[in-house]
């Protein structure tokens, strides 16, 4: 039996009690709602014919055989969704539950209709509860296709992985890190000859260079030139660097963005991917070219020192770092594991924030269209003020924590001026004051790197996550993978199959169920049906911006599947009813389908698409630029451009997805003209809710809920009575005859 949830000892004795033999069981789930929305825990369960829903509360069992049931499936709403079911009598109501159980409800759904089928029950590995959850700590993956848990992933994974990309740079960090070694050095050296050699070997009048000031000058001028010398150098391969390396970090995350399939692009908001393509690469750049190399110097420093003090003066040594370093150390360590969740907490608002402006800008005339902006302020607010209650969370925590911290280091340098100042007086262990003066000032060197490490923790904890956020995306799989060993398509390209396809987005509903058809080369096909039943899918499969569940799509007797992307791409172009130009000249954008054409040609794909009459009428003709803050275009100019684009490809496979429906009659009429120019001799498919524009087509399919209901011509499909084309064409027949648009018959 494969417990999707498992099944309690209390509810094992329920359904034994009630005559249901568990070893029979193929199936089981939990629901967290019963019918009516109440709370409860309801027990779905499938043998090899039977499914059955149990409620212990209520003393409830009820069974309803494959037989009499046509069809489950789930209706999802905002917070809550339904399983029902379909028989000869209708639809009814299985059972309610809430999000906490959708994923058990839909690979129920999902394997229940396998049962259905009266096939084997063939569990996938990631299916498996083993497979959904880390082993370690049983939180759920966040990605069911990648194992990888973030709580338990060591820590020092992701920087080892990402030093394969440094090493491209490791010239200029060898700079890098040499000009910080001059610069430690002058700064170790400068302390000594400003105060040690000053008042032990010039001042003091048994010095061996007492009087020669102008020599300490000399040295300290010399100190000083290098360290402005070190730091130039250090600036200069900075500048150097920085811009080449945020590049390919962006070019990076972006590259491991663009290969990933359609379905990663529609579960995620546009807002916070740009997040993650800016503000990541930038973390990622100021960690490894600045923060690492500083760490190593500091680090480094921190050594010599301490050997430097031990060497002047062991006693004061053991006490400034024998109790304050380690106490420091201690407490870094503590505090590291709140810092962490706080720069993530504010990272995960900001992306929020971004995704949420991202969609209410470009969604801007919508938003004033329905008098929106009074909602869209409230919600703004909410997300804004989360973010600032993250941001005052880790300010607060860094201005009194880490300043609370920093009296760690004052109590140790309270305590070395004062047994230091004793030791100076009463002449102990050879202690002068040019020494004291000296260790004072190492002490204040090794005090520094200890503020820049817990400075350190901050951008640690943000590399780290940005590290992570990347990996995710580069390891994850595209749900669309070319062939290992890719086909060509030949010459003479046309003729598409359709094999018992059936696809859902999410699973356990089903939006393409079974589907067959074939279309012949050259010939026509037009797909109609009601809004939502699945017309643009087929197109969509046909291209593989998804792939489909079961079933096989072929062109010329090759599957899509073992077609190369190149030539797949190049032989099909699509003008889908939700159209986008790019930020850039309408010539630009016509010629994005074929960018080796010449101007020639593409004046005429616009002329063909009667784009080019509009076009000349403005600014700068086809050099004119649109998108946003240059020329805006209507939705039928927009529609027509796109159409343009797609002539200009010149495809053996030409999908016109609702192609007119931004468009008035007469500008329809010429480009159904145009059009009819443009198809002759290419295999066509046709989506339209007009039905008036695919009288012409060779064959027509009728999709009602992902299913073929109807097939035929257009006269044939007239004749069906009662037919679902029939009622379609009648009721915009009527419609059109009300406008004045037909005349009365």
């Amino acid at each position: 039996m494969f417990e999707i949830d498992p099944i309690s000892s209390k509810d094992k004795k329920f359904l034994q009690k009630h005559g249901i033999h568990l070893e029979h069981i193929k199936l089981c789930a939990y629901s967290d709602r019963d019918r009516d929305q109440n709370p409860a825990s309801v027990i779905l369960l499938a043998s090899a014919q039977t499914l059955y829903l149990a409620d212990p509360q209520k003393e409830i069992l009820e069974s309803y055989p494959f037989s009499i049931l046509s069809s489950i499936r789930i209706e999802e709403q905002l917070s809550t969704g339904r399983l029902i079911a379909e028989n000869e009598s209708g639809i009814f109501l299985l059972t309610a539950f809430t999000n906490f159980c959708k994923d058990s409800m839909l690979l129920f759904v999902k394997y229940i209709e396998v049962l259905m089928r009266g096939e084997p029950l063939q569990i996938d590995d990631k299916d498996l509860p083993d497979a959904r959850r880390c082993p370690r700590c049983g939180k759920r993956y966040p990605d069911r296709d990648r194992r990888l848990c973030p709580h338990c992933m060591k820590k020092g994974t992701s920087f080892k992985r990402f030093s394969v990309f440094l090493f491209r740079y490791r010239l200029d960090l060898f700079l890098t890190f040499l000009s910080l070694a001059g610069l430690t050095a002058m700064s170790i050296l400068a302390p000594y000859i400003s105060s040690g050699f000053f008042f032990d070997q010039v001042i003091e009048g048994t010095g061996k260079f007492y009087g020669e000031i102008l020599l300490v000058l000399g040295m300290l001028l010399a100190t000083k030139l290098l360290q402005m010398g070190s730091t130039m150098l250090n600036n200069w391969i900075t500048s150097k660097v920085a811009a080449n390396m945020v590049f390919d970090l962006k070019k990076t995350i972006f590259s491991a963005i663009e290969r990933l399939s359609l379905g990663f692009f529609t579960a995620r908001q546009t807002g916070g991917l740009m997040t993650q393509v800016n503000e990541d690469s930038d973390r990622i750049y100021r960690f490894f070219c600045d923060t690492v190399p500083r760490f190593i110097i500091n680090a480094a420093q921190v050594i010599v020192l301490t050997v430097l003090m031990f060497v002047l003066q062991p006693i004061l040594a053991l006490i400034a770092l024998g109790l304050v370093v380690p106490t420091f150390m201690v407490v870094r360590h503590l505090l590291f594991r709140n810092i962490k969740t706080l720069h993530a907490r504010t990272y995960s608002n900001s992306k929020s924030l971004n995704g949420f402006l991202a969609d209410v800008l470009s969604g801007a005339r919508v938003v004033k269209a329905f008098s929106g902006e009074k909602s869209e302020i409230d919600r703004f607010s909410v997300r804004s003020h989360r973010l600032a209650a993250s941001d005052r969370k880790l300010g607060v925590f860094n201005s009194s924590v880490w300043t609370l911290v920093g009296l760690i280091p004052l109590a140790g340098t309270m305590l070395v001026w004062g047994f230091g100042g004793w030791m100076v007086m009463s002449g102990s262990n050879g202690m002068t004051y040019g020494k004291l003066l000296t260790f004072i000032a190492y002490m204040g060197m090794i005090y520094a790197p200890l503020n820049f490490f817990s400075d350190m923790m901050n951008q640690t904890a943000d590399c780290s996550n940005a590290l992570q956020r990347l990996f995710e995306i580069m390891d994850a799989q595209p749900e669309v993978c070319e062939a290992e060993h890719p086909i060509e398509l030949g010459d003479h390209i046309g003729k598409i199959e359709f094999d018992n396809v059936c696809f859902s987005y999410q699973k356990g509903r089903r939006i393409i169920d079974h589907v067959n058809f074939s279309i012949k080369e050259g010939s026509i096909l037009g797909i109609v049906g009601h809004t939502g039943a699945g017309k643009s899918t087929i197109a969509n499969l046909l291209m593989r911006l998804y792939d489909v569940e079961s079933g096989e799509i072929r062109i010329d007797g090759k599957s899509v599947r073992e077609l190369s992307f190149r030539s797949l791409y190049q032989n099909i172009a699509i003008v889908s009813q939700e159209t986008y130009l790019f930020m850039g000249t309408i010539l630009e954008n016509i010629r994005y389908a074929r960018p080796e054409a010449d101007f020639t040609e593409v004046v005429e794909a616009a002329k063909c698409a009667g784009a080019h009459e509009f076009i000349m009428r403005l600014p700068d003709g086809y050099h004119t630029r649109i998108g946003s803050g240059f020329q805006e275009l209507s939705g039928g100019e927009r529609q027509r451009i796109s159409i343009a684009r797609a002539i200009l490809k010149n495809p053996k496979i030409l999908i016109l997805d609702e192609a007119t429906a931004a468009m008035d009659t007469a500008t329809e009429r010429k480009i159904q003209t145009a059009l009819a120019n443009l198809i002759r001799g290419k295999t066509t498919i046709m989506i339209a809710h007009r039905l008036s524009t695919l009288r012409d087509a060779d064959r027509l399919i009728v999709i009602e809920r992902g299913k073929i209901a109807e097939e035929g011509t257009h006269a044939e499909l007239l004749q069906v009575e009662n037919g679902v084309y029939k009622k379609l064409f009648t009721l915009q027949e009527e419609a059109l005859k009300t406008a004045g648009i037909l005349e009365e018959t």
